[in-house]
């Protein structure tokens, strides 16, 4: 596995948003949001994130593996957001934002998970 700068940086963006994912969770016990399964499930897949970003960082294949899979099952459940008439336009451009930022992360991730060419 490659550890680049542009790795790093997208196990950080990762797990930026998995901390504003567990932080989300526990802001949805304190103000009406969306509803608790969803927003549990969200603060499920940001805390394995965030689990699993040590090991990531370090060069770990199966970290770097799992921080992204828990990435893509955040934007699959965050992507409820667009069809829910009742979410507030605020939280579809905050969705918006965070779906951007989970993808370049999980995109710079992928740059690392290529196996090195051996040089003839």
């Amino acid at each position: 596995m490659n550890t680049t700068p542009a790795f790093r940086t997208g196990v950080a963006l990762c797990a930026s948003m998995g901390a504003l994912a567990v932080f989300s969770f526990f802001a949805s016990l304190i103000w009406p949001g969306p509803p608790f399964a969803l927003a549990l499930a969200v603060g499920v897949a940001g805390a394995v994130t965030l689990a699993a970003v040590p090991a990531a960082y370090r060069g770990g294949r199966a970290g770097a593996l799992t921080v992204i899979g828990a990435q893509v099952v955040s934007v699959l459940l965050a992507a409820g957001v667009y069809v829910d008439p009742s979410a507030p336009v605020w939280a579809v451009w905050v969705t918006t934002a965070t779906i951007v930022v989970m993808v370049a992360g999980v995109a710079l991730m992928l740059t690392g998970l290529r196996r090195p060419v051996a040089v003839r």
